[in-house]
């Protein structure tokens, strides 16, 4: 576990990340897709240790790999996708994939389509 604590304050993030408050707050209004920290009665931000790691993940995208904010929200909804069941390959009856199964539809009708003779 990266912290002690339940939830962070986000001083507290910003000390554990060496990332500044003035940076997280943008970076959460930039990526509020993937950053959308607990707020307390009085609107106070409570990190989870996720979030944390979601911030330490954006610095790394954006400081080391120099990703562009557009480029690094871009990654992170493909990993967000890749994490997800989505429509086309929901699990099936028999513990497939749908998604498999219409591929193999697909191969078998071009096999098909391969033995009818050209005219």
């Amino acid at each position: 576990m990266l912290i002690q604590k339940e939830l962070l304050s986000i001083g507290e993030v910003s000390q554990v990340t060496g990332i500044p408050v003035h940076t997280i707050r943008f970076w959460e209004s930039e990526f509020d897709r993937f950053i959308s920290p607990a707020r307390t009665t009085g609107r106070q931000r409570r990190y989870s240790e996720t979030e944390v790691k979601r911030i330490l993940e954006i610095r790394k995208l954006l400081k080391e790999d120099k990703y562009s904010i557009a480029g690094a929200k871009q990654v992170l909804s493909t990993q967000s996708r890749k994490g997800r069941t989505s429509l086309g390959s929901q699990p099936d009856r028999e513990g497939g994939s749908r998604s498999l199964g219409l591929e193999r539809s697909v191969r078998e009708a071009v096999f098909a389509l391969a033995d009818i003779p050209l005219m």
